[in-house]
């Protein structure tokens, strides 16, 4: 799965407002899927990890819109209501326990667990950064049934840090007032990142800052009482190279298929990648070259790895090593790049993640299949909408005949339109009337009937 496949994703997702509608019919569509499974348990695992993967995409472009901290009208009319953005987390939960259980005894359980981590890291993140409180009802319903569907998993290293330690602390944060809380801010308000609609690249407008907040954000032994809001500065801040870089691929998407392409921007779109990476290289190169203070217990289950690996989940292995997609396989512009921004540590550390990264089988067919949903819900509203808007001339010319008044001549030579609301009424044949005179006849009766209760007898 490399940023290109996502980008065709986010071409048909990005700043829709029916994404209400969009995850409900996901939701709908799992369980009709997931009733047809029955008792085999491999393929309800793999119906299921479509519908995980179309959650993770809706969540990573939703916090998407959420890491400004005064997103434009258009971000904030494509994010989902606050209620339905927690039920799809509780649905997550309760979709953990049914397909991903260890007691199915599938194999690979641990690869899925661990996407399933980060699929709630990144729902748990933008529901905070909604600042919008549980209430105790909610936020007890959450953590019970968070507490149940993980309690008993084996967790590696970074799992460990995502579940028990990053996610269960969000969620306790969840029931408080978050009007004004630093962890409710995108990169605890450290860093000023743009917002989706104005663009999200070229990086060099925020770039020292980027590298300011994680300079601050290296503390991250667990005895540190800053080691949540470092936390997620880094994984806000991360995140917002990930996403310039998504968004850079959907714009070059759109510009070759509608063949507006140049050899100038061609120049400035490899200029821009080259930005976004080496400010990416240059943030993992600090926090990974930096010695962090352990903890004072000496718990070797938080090590700063941790974090660090759990940055290094945005790598794809096409965008890290000797090549890149993004780059058209533009490889002495990649080595160049990590020999310049790359320190050595930072190349060990990726090098010793690519070799056990996880990767699952179905990842990139999932996304194509959450396309396809998009672009055929598209058409359908497309095709809906025509029909409306020819219904509702073949009305308006109905009206202009029925009720020529409602329609002044005085005003069409200036271009103005006077309509009233209309009652089509049965009498016994169809008949339609401006509701001004209906409501006129109706205060007139309304009069009427009130002197005459009050005439005296």
């Amino acid at each position: 799965m490399s940023h290109q496949h996502l980008a065709a994703v986010w071409s048909s997702l990005q700043l829709r407002p029916d994404i209400d509608h969009i995850l409900r019919e996901l939701i709908g569509r799992h369980a009709l899927d997931a009733s047809l499974c029955g008792t085999d348990c491999q393929r309800l695992r793999t119906v299921s990890f479509q519908y995980v993967v179309s959650l993770k995409v809706i969540f990573d472009l939703q916090r998407t819109y959420l890491q400004s901290s005064n997103p434009k009208f258009e971000s904030r009319s494509a994010l989902l209501q606050h209620d339905l953005l927690f039920l799809a987390i509780m649905h997550l939960l309760g979709v953990k326990a049914e397909s991903f259980s260890y007691q199915r005894d599938l194999p690979d359980h641990r690869k899925y667990c661990s996407f399933l981590a980060q699929v709630l890291l990144s729902g748990l993140r933008t529901l905070l950064l909604q600042r919008q409180c549980l209430s105790p009802e909610e936020h007890q319903m959450l953590l019970n049934r968070f507490d149940e569907v993980w309690k008993d998993e084996q967790l590696d290293s970074v799992d460990h840090f995502v579940i028990k330690w990053l996610c269960r602390q969000i969620i306790q944060e969840l029931p408080k007032d978050l009007a004004d809380s630093m962890y409710a801010q995108p990169a605890c308000g450290m860093v000023e990142l743009p917002d989706f609609f104005d663009k999200l690249y070229p990086v060099e407008m925020y770039e020292r800052s980027l590298a300011n907040a994680a300079q601050i954000a290296t503390c991250v032994s667990s005895s540190s009482p800053d080691w949540f809001q470092n936390a997620l500065i880094l994984y806000d801040i991360y995140w917002s190279t990930v996403a310039a870089l998504i968004q850079l691929c959907v714009d070059s998407q759109n510009r070759q298929e509608t063949y507006e392409w140049t050899l100038p921007e061609d120049k400035l779109r490899l200029k821009n990648l080259n930005l976004i990476l080496t400010t990416r290289l240059e943030l993992l190169n600090h926090i990974y070259n930096h010695e962090s203070p352990r903890s004072q217990s000496g718990d070797e289950q938080w090590p700063s790895e941790q974090m660090r690996s759990l940055l290094l989940l945005g790598i794809h292995p096409s965008c890290s090593q000797d090549q890149c997609l993004c780059f058209n396989d533009d490889r002495a512009t990649i080595q160049n790049i990590h020999l310049t921004h790359g320190g050595q540590e930072l190349s060990i550390c990726v090098k010793r993640y690519l070799s056990v990264a996880q990767y699952l089988e179905g990842l990139q067919s999932a996304l194509k299949q959450l396309q396809l949903t998009l672009e055929e819900r598209t058409s359908a509203l497309l095709d809906c909408n025509g029909e409306l808007k020819d219904l509702s001339h073949k009305l308006e010319e109905y009206l202009q005949d029925w009720y020529p008044s409602a329609y002044p001549t005085a005003y069409e030579s200036k271009g103005i339109s006077i309509k009233d609301d209309f009652y089509v009424i049965g009498c016994p044949e169809l008949h339609p009337l401006p509701a001004k005179d209906i409501l006129d006849g109706l205060l007139e009766d309304c009069v009427d009937v009130e002197r005459q209760e009050v005439r005296p007898s």
